[in-house]
Parts: structure tokens; sequence; C-alpha cells
């Protein structure tokens, strides 16, 4: 159980701490204290809202106990979704539309995003940033195409472990929120984003 000086709690299996850090500085200077001063911990894979800011105990348990968010109905501190979102549709000069956003699957990494300008018949990979050293990083992403009209576009990832993003929507409790990204586009709307 990671405790912090706010009385906030988390439990973490031990085999999730293992490649997780405490951290007491960043860009070359003390913690900040809105990042968690004078010490936070960071665990790859899990959502930033479990990781623990103002770190004060460390406790190891002989058996699971509910954290924070457990008390609340929330799943804990399980791995995070494959996610992609989309944040951004564009007119280009040449009259085609760009769609951009990011993807994020934790330590599993994305391999794929795929878009959908046909309401998710057929399925076209997006152009993926580099990756970035480390293996917890969001990816950027981009889409270009020619626009007919107005279309319903639709985005989903593939983690490294090849898992597709799911489809079903659901809302963020308790698990965290899920579905395959989706909105009309058309050449009025592009043009003025």
């Amino acid at each position: 159980m990671l405790r912090a000086e706010d009385d906030y709690f988390v439990q973490f299996p031990i085999e999730a701490l293992e490649d997780g850090f405490l951290a007491w500085g960043m860009n070359g200077q003390a913690l900040p204290q809105s990042h968690g001063h004078p010490v936070r911990v960071l665990i790859p894979g899990h959502w930033g809202e479990t990781n623990v800011k103002w770190l004060d105990e460390i406790e190891l348990l002989d058996e699971e106990m509910d954290g924070y968010w457990e008390q609340r109905g929330w799943h804990g501190t399980g791995p995070v979704n494959t996610v992609a979102r989309l944040w951004s549709e564009s007119m280009l000069d040449d009259g085609n539309v760009e769609l951009a956003g990011h993807a994020y699957a934790g330590t599993r990494g994305v391999d794929v995003v795929e878009v959908s300008i046909d309401g998710g018949d057929t399925w076209q990979e997006a152009e993926l940033s580099e990756p970035l050293p480390g293996e917890d990083v969001w990816r950027q992403w981009r889409f270009e195409f020619e626009p007919q009209g107005s279309q319903e576009v639709v985005v989903r990832a593939i983690d490294g472990d090849g898992t597709v993003q799911a489809e079903e929507q659901s809302d963020s409790f308790p698990r965290g929120a899920t579905g395959w990204v989706s909105k009309t586009v058309n050449m009025m709307d592009a043009s003025s984003s």
C-alpha cells in the first residue's frame, strides 16, 4: 500500500511495482510541489491518477486491501485500456482532410492506429510518429483523405500484443473508458477547424 501525505492511498500488486520507480526530480530540478514534491511514485502502464504524489509511506501487506479507488467502486489499479483518440480535423490546402490524435496502451505500446472513413466497414492504417524512448509512451498519429461530403470517421488502435481497441463504448467507471472513437466529418466542419 502506497500512502500519501494528503491521506490518498493505493494498493498495487508487487509485480506492478517491479518496473515502478520513485521520482524526486524532474527536468534536472527538484520535483515541483504540483507534481508530488518531495517524492512520488510512477508505475508504468497505469493511469497517472493512480500514481501516488507526496509519498510518505510504503507498506507491504500480507493480503490485498482496498485502496482509495476500490473503496469508491472502481476496479482499482489495473493496466490501462488500449485507446486511440481523435483530437483534430483540418482542411488542407489541397482540399484533403487531415485527422490527427494520439494513442496509448501502457507498457504494451501501440503498433497500429487504423482509420475508417466509411463508418467502420473498411480500415486503413494511419501514419504513426516514431516511438519515443521507453515502453510506457503515447504515440501521435495522422491520417489524410479526400473528403466525399459527410463521412463517418472511426478510429481504433492495436497494441503491441495485437489486441484491437474494444469497440463497445463504456464510461470511465468502473474499469476505464473503452470504445472506438467516431465522428461525422464533412467539408464545412473541416474547413472551420
